[in-house]
């Protein structure tokens, strides 16, 4: 019997519907999809314990297991998934080398040296019917020190374990979400190679902050920053509780989806910003940052008064409300 830790909850048998397996699976984005999509997530598998938990939450019917992933014995995937049949193992594997031994001999882009290997090892143990791995676009443009691109590694893999590979990268934006962010999925199928193995888009993809007026025709207008977030209450520095009431019906059908059948807003408190910093934000235009204000309102240098030279275009900026919203770092 595999060991590992539960994060919460007790053990629930699946559904008869097509099992996965959830690999990196962080607070269950992808096992959301695909639960959405008619699957049942059979088991996680999430070195973070608090992001398992969080998975845990929302798939009560799902075994969470809160380990490293390299810790896996071939035994002890083997033993764990008898007798079960896995219709898919999904995930996203870094692919940054990891290893410090032997490092001046070792690529650091190569993902053999990486957790990708690992995802690849349960896929050649299980043999499920497809993969998915899901990951950054530049992986597309990383080059190992012998000049074969990186990608290229990963579909031989596959390819070498008897799958027919397809990668594309596609944009959230151009399926309802609104926010501009693009991921690279790879995607293989075990038995016969599919005749349309990505999604097409169901909305307008915006071109240069833009949203096309004639391009898309018949699609969907792209989902913007207003039609997402207008049902929020405003706030002032420092506002908000947790939780809160939404103070106004929702006005779009994506707000309606978010939403749901809660009657409870959370996360919804502002920063305690400085009198400083507001008056900032007021000089940013939409599309603007910190780098395009005024001298009397740019950053301080840390514990000082003088001005700070650096200047960061990514930070304090201020988002278009017609447009999806660019991609948030998590310190901003």
């Amino acid at each position: 019997m595999l060991k590992g830790s539960r994060c919460a909850g007790s053990p629930k048998e699946c559904s008869p519907r097509l099992k996965i397996l959830d690999l990196f699976a962080g607070a269950g984005g992808l096992s959301l999809g695909f639960e959405q999509a008619g699957f049942a997530i059979h088991t996680a598998i999430e070195a973070d314990k608090w992001a398992g938990q969080t998975l845990q939450r929302n798939h009560p019917d799902t075994r969470v297991l809160c380990r490293d992933i390299a810790s896996f014995s071939d035994e002890e995937i083997a033993a764990f998934f008898s007798g079960v049949r896995l219709t898919g193992i999904v995930g996203g594997p870094p692919c940054q080398g990891f290893s410090h031994s032997n490092i001046g001999r070792k690529d650091p882009h190569d993902p053999r040296n990486s957790l990708f290997r690992h995802f690849a090892n349960f896929v050649k143990i299980l043999k499920p019917d497809f993969f998915l791995i899901e990951n950054v676009p530049g992986l597309l443009r990383t080059k190992l020190a012998s000049g074969q691109p990186a990608v290229e590694v990963i579909v031989g893999t596959f390819q070498a374990l008897g799958y027919h590979t397809e990668s594309r990268v596609l944009h959230a934006e151009a399926f309802g979400v609104p926010q501009i962010r693009e991921r690279l999925f790879i995607l293989g199928t075990l038995s016969t190679a599919l005749k349309r193995p990505m999604p097409t888009g169901t909305h307008r993809v915006s071109c240069d902050g833009q949203i096309p007026m004639f391009d898309g025709a018949g699609l969907a207008p792209a989902v913007t920053l207003w039609d997402a977030i207008s049902d929020l209450p405003p706030l002032e520095a420092g506002e908000g509780a947790e939780p809160s009431d939404y103070e106004t019906e929702p006005a779009t059908e994506y707000q309606q989806r978010m939403r749901g059948e809660s009657y409870e807003l959370w996360n919804h408190i502002a920063m305690r910003h400085s009198k400083r910093i507001v008056e900032r934000f007021k000089q940013i235009a939409a599309g603007q940052s910190q780098s395009d204000v005024a001298a009397e309102h740019a950053p301080r240098v840390r514990n000082g008064v003088k001005t700070s030279v650096s200047r960061y275009d990514q930070n304090n900026r201020r988002l278009h409300p017609d447009r999806p919203s660019h991609t948030i770092p998590a310190s901003f």
